[in-house]
């Protein structure tokens, strides 16, 4: 008996555009997800202190080496981590105070010799490579050090006092200025060039602070501290114009870092999502928007002083906290929130185009915390003509305005009808039998990390009245309630729709199908099986992809290894062994062979290896006489001229394993960080893999190249980018100019003009 195929999702809600053209009660749109609303304030926290408080305007921000600095007015100080924070790039090393301030000649305006560094520090920003900048508001200056050196360059005179400092690129940042009538200016620096003054909007007046996202948008902070604070997006540079603008009462300082999660999205574009941190006031919550100013999860930020915050080279969000009276950094956090227990969303209208179409079953993609659930209501009409009095479409409860209309929003019920709909008991959706997976046209679809497939059906059990006693039309609406616990809230990812539903009802003679009300629970009765059978004619149709490394279960690897002749060790990672049963066929004819060898460990390592065999460093040299194959080509290290050199070994009466002395030798050059723990597995893997008449070295890369280890001219040396040093022409360079010795250009303080 050939089995039917289930029937395919035909309609799709998953993409935030998607999602936006729904009408919310109660919820939050957040990246691809909808969930439950959450409060203002997280519990337990306390109420925000007054809007008029004292700005703290001491400056923070990180150098190359990732450590964090911060300017007071004896000097330049170093902070050390919480014992709570993991360790940045390099960990920070003593505070050293205070800046040195010998001049650099030529470069700019030099500092008066009783007045070399500033006397109430403000902003800091830093530049390639080694360049800081801090902010002087009330003598309308930035001072310039170089870090590297510790000394004092000079400093840039601005025509209004500069509130905040960020880079610009790398060897120049923004300065936003204010003046004393409110107005804001931006000023572009460069070490040892004037100020460029750049073009400011007139309407944005009071600004506060100022941010620079990935792809260079700018975003300005204006009247911080005060409850009509908002957030403006800028653009680009030069041409600057004010446009998304959102409320942040309260807030005092802005930050652009990565989301304190991975989200579906960015987790496929490699990369963080970036967020507008606002900072209010000490021991508030700080609000967090995503670029589109849809306002994302608050965080919290401990023992912060109510003074700058910077984002640290790994994408969070630093700030200063006083902990027994000493500075120390820490960083913004995630915390509990309390939540709505109910919220609703509802769907745009599903077009089936054809009137009296049989709709299948609801698949759901979510992600069901504990004491959380989801319920689902079901409208289905052939009813086309225009609403008399449509349902509103309300926004996301984290969105200050409903999206822009663009014409294409299908529309949503009858008012009437949706009220109707609401005082109907909804039905729970169930756990997909499948184990997270669901049908679809190639073969059974997982879903996403940390989530699960619901399923229900449509007319199943729903509210009896007028427009929906079946489950048959062309249009469709869903809604779905979301339920929590106050903490505690589901997410709803995707929600995809079978249609056609099964034709099961047709099969049978007409006699059963005659009235509407019997065929209907008739047709509902014999979803059940027909939707089982649909499933295992699914898994008969591909069960070719038992086969595939690519789709078999985890747990049917093994069993494919053992088809090929491998042996995998469970040890070695799903992935890995996915990779190694795929490649096991070309890989087959040249076992043994470096190249085979060198992908079984790339594969297992998961960074670029490197093979290098020692014939290839021409270690053994003897010019004249016998010599052991152990000999040195290193003149004075085992190199003779005319005469036999014994080994160490025999010179000493000891035996010399024939073994250790005629192995062909390799080293396998692992290109990036491999803990101690996976070392020791591809040490085993390559005594299973490599020919027995062969010995190995592995080495890791992570700490550096060296010469005759890691790096070998033509061999495994990876040749970068050259340090910018232009090429001096006789009688055309001035040193201290055009040219630097023993530093590249733009190492030195004040850059290549300098």
């Amino acid at each position: 008996m050939k089995l039917p195929r289930a029937p395919a999702a035909g309609l799709r809600l998953a993409t935030p555009r998607a999602w936006q053209r729904c009408a919310f009660e109660a919820c939050a749109l957040v990246d691809d997800g909808v969930e439950l609303m959450w409060q203002a304030w997280p519990a337990g926290t306390a109420a925000a202190p007054a809007p008029d408080a004292a700005l703290v305007t001491t400056g923070l921000a990180y150098d190359r080496l990732g450590r964090a600095l911060r300017a007071t007015a004896t000097g330049l100080e170093t902070l050390p981590l919480a014992e709570q924070a993991p360790a940045l790039t390099i960990a920070a090393p003593p505070r050293w105070t205070p800046l040195p301030h010998t001049p650099l000649a030529g470069c700019g305006a030099g500092a008066p010799a009783d007045a070399p560094a500033p006397a109430a520090p403000g902003a800091l920003a830093t530049a390639a490579p080694d360049l800081l900048w801090v902010a002087e508001p009330s003598a309308a200056r930035v001072w310039r050090y170089d870090l590297w050196a510790r000394r004092y360059l000079g400093f840039h005179t601005l025509p209004g006092a500069p509130v905040a400092l960020c880079s610009a690129s790398d060897d120049a940042v923004l300065a936003l200025l204010r003046a004393t009538d409110g107005s804001g200016g931006l000023a572009l620096l460069r070490a040892c060039n004037p100020p460029q003054i750049l073009p400011w909007p007139a309407t944005l007046r009071e600004p506060s602070a100022l941010a620079r996202a990935a792809d260079g948008r700018l975003w300005a902070l204006l009247a911080g501290g005060t409850p009509q604070a908002r957030v403006v997006a800028l653009g680009s540079l030069p041409a600057l114009a004010e446009g998304l603008s959102f409320a942040a009462p309260g807030a005092r300082a802005l930050a652009l870092g990565a989301a304190l999660r991975d989200t579906p999205a960015n987790a496929q574009q490699g990369q963080p999502a970036e967020r507008l941190f606002a900072a209010t006031a000490p021991g508030a919550p700080w609000p967090v928007f995503t670029l589109d100013g849809a306002a994302d999860r608050p965080v919290i930020a401990p023992g912060w002083d109510g003074g700058a915050i910077a984002t640290a080279p790994d994408g969070r969000v630093g700030h200063v906290a006083q902990v027994q009276g000493q500075p120390e950094l820490r960083f913004a956090a995630p915390t509990r929130l309390a939540r709505a227990t109910q919220g609703r969303v509802l769907s745009f209208r599903f077009d089936s185009e054809q009137p009296g179409a049989a709709w299948g079953r609801v698949w759901l993609e979510a992600c069901i915390a504990p004491n959380t659930q989801l319920r689902l209501r079901c409208l289905v009409t052939d009813d086309d003509s225009p609403a008399f009095s449509e349902a509103p479409r309300t926004p996301p409860a984290n969105f200050a305005a409903a999206p822009a209309d663009d014409g294409h929003h299908p529309p949503l019920p009858e008012l009437d009808v949706l009220l109707a709909l609401h005082e109907q008991p909804s039905r729970p959706c169930i756990a997909s039998p499948a184990s997270g997976l669901r049908p679809g046209r190639a073969g059974w679809r997982p879903a996403r990390p940390g989530h699960q497939w619901l399923q229900s059906w449509v007319g199943h059990g729903g509210p009896a009245f007028e427009g929906n006693e079946r489950s048959l039309g062309r249009y469709l609406w869903l809604e779905v309630e979301l339920l929590g616990d106050g903490l505690r809230s589901p997410v709803l990812r995707a929600v995809e729709v079978e249609q056609p539903g099964h034709a099961w009802l047709q099969q049978l003679p007409a006699l059963f199908s005659r009235e509407a009300q019997a065929a209907n629970f008739l047709r509902r009765y014999l979803a059940g099986p027909a939707d089982l059978l649909g499933d295992l004619g699914l898994d008969a149709a591909t069960r070719h992809h038992l086969l595939a490394p690519g789709h078999a279960p985890a747990e049917m690897l093994g069993w494919l290894a053992a088809l090929l002749g491998l042996a995998l060790q469970p040890a070695w990672g799903e992935r890995a062994r996915r990779e190694l049963i795929a490649e096991a066929g070309a890989m087959a004819p040249r076992h043994g062979t470096p190249e085979v060898l060198r992908r079984i460990v790339e594969i297992l390592a998961g960074v670029p290896v490197l093979l290098l065999e020692d014939f290839r460093l021409r270690h053994p040299g003897v010019v004249g006489g016998t010599a052991s194959p152990a000999v040195s080509s290193a003149l004075g290290g085992g190199l003779r001229l005319g005469a036999a050199l014994l080994p160490p070994a025999e010179a000493t009466g000891a035996v010399v394993e024939t073994v250790e002395t005629g192995a062909w030798r390799f080293t396998l050059l692992l290109q990036g960080e491999v803990g101690s723990a996976l070392q020791a597995m591809l040490v085993d893997a390559v005594e299973r893999f490599k020919p027995a008449h062969t010995a190995f070295r592995l080495c890791a890369l992570e700490s550096g190249l060296r010469v005759g280890r890691g790096l070998h001219l033509d061999v495994a040396a990876l040749v970068g980018p050259d340090s910018g040093l232009p090429l001096p022409v006789l009688g055309g360079t001035r040193l201290g100019r055009d040219a630097v010795l023993g530093r590249s250009a733009g190492e030195a303080g004040g850059g290549a003009a300098c």
